[in-house]
């Protein structure tokens, strides 16, 4: 594989697709802490500017895990695309298992 954009994009996708502990940690996190997990909720999948204070024990727990940063101005943002797209994942499988099956 070669290191361009497209040997990037390759790895980025393969990464993404397979389990590993890192990937786990993150869905049982979410799983376990609800405020946590509409925090990635409410910044990933709306789009929320939340401020970023260590006096919010939510916010340092996303922090400490490495899930998100502060940007300039103090926003939380997410620390990486690949965590983004991962808890966007998370999200959506998580609504697509509460819709009840539907046949086609």
């Amino acid at each position: 594989m070669e290191w361009d954009i497209f040997g990037v994009r390759s790895a980025v996708t393969v990464m993404l697709q397979e389990n590993n502990v890192l990937f786990e940690d993150m869905g049982k996190n979410l799983d376990n802490h609800e405020n946590l997990c509409n925090l990635m909720y409410d910044v990933i999948i709306l789009g929320m500017r939340r401020s970023f204070s260590y006096d919010d024990p939510t916010i340092v727990m996303a922090y400490q895990y490495g899930y998100i940063k502060f940007d300039r101005r103090y926003a939380v943002v997410v620390f990486n695309k690949i965590f983004a797209t991962r808890i966007s994942n998370y999200f959506i499988t998580k609504y697509e298992q509460s819709k009840p099956h539907q046949q086609t």
